[in-house]
């Protein structure tokens, strides 16, 4: 895998008690004690494959959640159809929301 970001994140989820990673592979891992953890590498790159096809199967979610409306517009619209009785603001917020999530949709 080409991001270190993946490589390092494999090996602190497969290697808990690995608190330092240094190098770009080879890759050396220190416990706490500065004590080496023994890292198989075959074991690194399966997980590194496997958060990467996780992170592109949830792309959606990050290109959704950079464009819905801000907490306070929800919180507005919210207010305005709960307390004011005026729902016209919960319809087209949910109309924006809508039509994101159809721009882009679940895999």
């Amino acid at each position: 895998m080409s991001n270190s970001r993946f490589n390092h994140d494999a090996i602190f989820r497969l290697y808990p008690n690995a608190r330092v990673v240094k190098g770009s592979g080879p890759f050396e891992a220190f416990d706490e004690n500065g004590d080496a953890v023994v890292i198989d590498e075959v074991a690194v790159s399966a997980e590194e494959a496997r958060l990467e096809a996780e992170h592109v199967a949830t792309q959606y979610q990050r290109d959704r959640a950079a464009e819905y409306p801000s907490i306070e517009a929800l919180v507005v619209a919210l207010w305005e159809g709960v307390v004011e009785e005026r729902m016209s603001a919960v319809t087209a917020l949910e109309a924006i929301r809508q039509e994101i999530k159809a721009r882009y949709p679940k895999p």
